[in-house]
């Protein structure tokens, strides 16, 4: 199930219910700086936040010339005037950062967290994970430079959802249950290679990895909220495909009370299009046969365009 929301994010307070949320976060659009200066780094730039793990450098980027980065191609924040951003994926190494809450998390509180992320351009990479773990201390963070973190995050982007999209902001949100005592949030891929999928959606990119902007960043109370397992809660749309892995057919199966299948793409793993297929009626609830025909045996993709959100799922061929 795909669940989508749309969240305004252009102040630290939310109406949840009638009633105002603070947002926990810390400089949550990294606007408030501390000794800013050309060059600089996220940790000198966007006071309270730090880096997580050694020799790793997320990054600070500012419409302001005189502090932190110019954007690398061309992006606009989600808000404000600044943004942060870091390697979710470059082989065996991830970038992580983190902030101290202004209000440690109660045991048995449903919160509500998450942030906008957009995907670099000029990189050849694209993946499904990244999310943010909450913890009372930081112990574990300084392991080897550079290297993966091994927690288990409270919110993370759905498997197998590949966030390819280099134009807009695409929100990453959940509602969890606190333990108790998270005084820390930690940015970044807490998955193993094993565990994340990395897709090539830039073949003729320079440079190796999946690099992302991230903005807007919140934490609040929310005790009218539903936990949730995937991202975004709201509007619903439902995407099926079996079997997978598949032999000689599958079938997807696409029901949606908001939204109409568009196009189907099958995408090898160096980001070839092997198959195209455009659904020619207006259809919210389709059901479609995927044939093997030529397709060796593997993993592909399947992106899925609706008229309103772009779906990518992995799929085997035995």
């Amino acid at each position: 199930i795909i669940l989508i929301t749309l969240l305004s994010l252009t102040s630290p307070f939310w109406r949840v219910s009638n009633v105002l949320a603070q947002n926990l976060v810390p400089n949550p659009s990294f606007e408030d700086t501390l000794n800013c200066a050309q060059h600089f780094g996220l940790t000198e730039a966007a006071f309270p936040w730090f880096t997580a793990t050694y020799k790793s450098s997320p990054d600070y980027f500012s419409a302001n010339n005189n502090c932190g980065f110019n954007p690398f191609g061309f992006q606009l924040p989600h808000s404000g005037v600044a943004y942060m951003g870091g390697y979710a994926w470059l082989g065996k190494s991830r970038e992580y950062y983190g902030v101290r809450l202004d209000s440690t998390l109660q045991s048995n509180i449903k919160y509500k967290a998450g942030f906008y992320v957009s995907r670099k351009e000029g990189l050849k990479h694209a993946t499904d994970r990244i999310g943010i773990y909450f913890c009372a201390d930081t112990a574990g963070f300084y392991g080897n430079p550079a290297m993966q973190l091994y927690f288990i995050p409270q919110v993370e982007n759905a498997s197998g959802n590949i966030l390819s999209d280099t134009a807009n902001w695409t929100l990453i949100t959940q509602t969890f249950l606190a333990v108790g005592g998270e005084q820390f949030l930690v940015i970044g891929n807490f998955r193993d290679s094993a565990n994340t999928t990395v897709l090539i959606v830039d073949s003729n990119a320079h440079y190796n990895g999946a690099y992302y902007y991230v903005d807007d960043v919140f934490v609040y109370r929310c005790d009218t909220c539903s936990l949730t397992s995937l991202n975004n809660p709201s509007s619903k749309t439902t995407i099926s495909v079996s079997p997978n892995p598949m032999n000689k057919s599958t079938v997807l199966n696409f029901i949606s009370t908001h939204e109409f299948l568009k196009t189907i793409y099958v995408i090898d793993l160096n980001g070839n299009i092997k198959e195209k297929i455009i659904i020619p009626n207006i259809e919210i609830n389709y059901r479609v046969e995927l044939k093997r025909k030529s397709l060796s045996q593997g993993i592909y993709f399947l992106k899925i365009e609706s008229n309103i959100n772009t779906y990518n799922y992995k799929l085997i061929i035995i």
